[in-house]
């Protein structure tokens, strides 16, 4: 749940500065839809990204989003998620990286 939230701030703040519409509308979406295996970060993405297609004159936008959602899928996997591990089952935050 708190990967959630902070996904979704990632989210809503990276979609803030390219100038998305319904910025937190967006990202609280695209953020729950993470919790799907492998599709999830995919399905959650094309929601703001069509949104910026439409929206926008350029392709600017759009692959501004394309860039929010991989940055915070590539933290959320390499930082936040192994930061939950190792404190869930007492071992350094970093040993998940081992293996």
């Amino acid at each position: 749940m708190i990967s959630i939230i902070i996904l979704t701030i990632f989210y809503f703040i990276g979609l803030q500065i390219i100038g998305i519409k319904n910025a937190f509308l967006l990202s609280a979406i695209a953020a729950l839809v993470t919790f799907i295996p492998y599709v999830g970060p995919i399905i959650g993405g094309l929601l703001p990204f069509t949104m910026a297609l439409v929206t926008e004159d350029t392709f600017g936008p759009a692959l501004g989003v394309i860039i929010v959602i991989s940055i915070a899928q590539a933290f959320d996997n390499y930082v936040i998620t192994p930061l939950f591990i190792g404190g869930s089952v007492n071992i350094s935050p970093f040993l998940p990286y081992l293996f």
